[in-house]
């Protein structure tokens, strides 16, 4: 996706959100269960970053 970066653990059900050229941190997620699929909530609400 462009500069940005997106990593999605499973396991842990963490989510990163970063922009590589710029070197930051857009978003960074712990699933705590109270969505029915954490990684969609979060892509859903980086969108709103923009």
């Amino acid at each position: 996706m462009g500069n940005f970066v997106i990593k999605h653990d499973k396991s842990t059900g963490e989510v990163f959100i970063g922009h590589a050229g710029k070197r930051e941190i857009r978003t960074y997620y712990k699933d705590d269960g109270s969505d029915a699929d954490g990684f969609r909530a979060v892509m859903d609400g980086a969108g709103e970053l923009r």
